[in-house]
């Protein structure tokens, strides 16, 4: 049972891709440099550059390497949020579990 939840949160955050729907790729990281959008492709892991200024980025999107695809994580779908709403609940939910062991290890010293 130890190593099944390491292993869950691998997995949710490894798969973590943005869609870039101008070129309809999936992406695993972007950035700007001298006006120019630099973006890293899912499927080969290479970096390619474009000098386009509209970019359109949708986040929670995951890359399917059995079919070369990139698709729409079904939990947020299921749970009828938003990517960025999902990763802030399990943030806040990181730090109160943190908040409460640090607060038994607190109490523990102390009796």
């Amino acid at each position: 049972m130890k190593k099944i939840f390491p292993l869950f949160f691998f997995l949710v955050f490894s798969n973590a891709s943005i869609l870039y729907k101008n070129k309809n790729y999936c992406i695993e990281d972007f950035y700007y440099k001298n006006g120019r959008f630099y973006y890293l492709r899912s499927k080969n892991n290479r970096w390619y550059s474009t000098s386009t200024r509209n970019n359109n980025l949708e986040y929670g999107y995951y890359y399917d390497d059995d079919n070369n695809t990139c698709e729409y994580n079904q939990t947020l779908k299921e749970l009828h949020i938003r990517y960025f709403d999902y990763y802030f609940l399990w943030g806040l939910s990181g730090l109160l579990i943190g908040f409460s062991v640090l607060i038994g290890f607190i109490l523990a010293i102390l009796s």
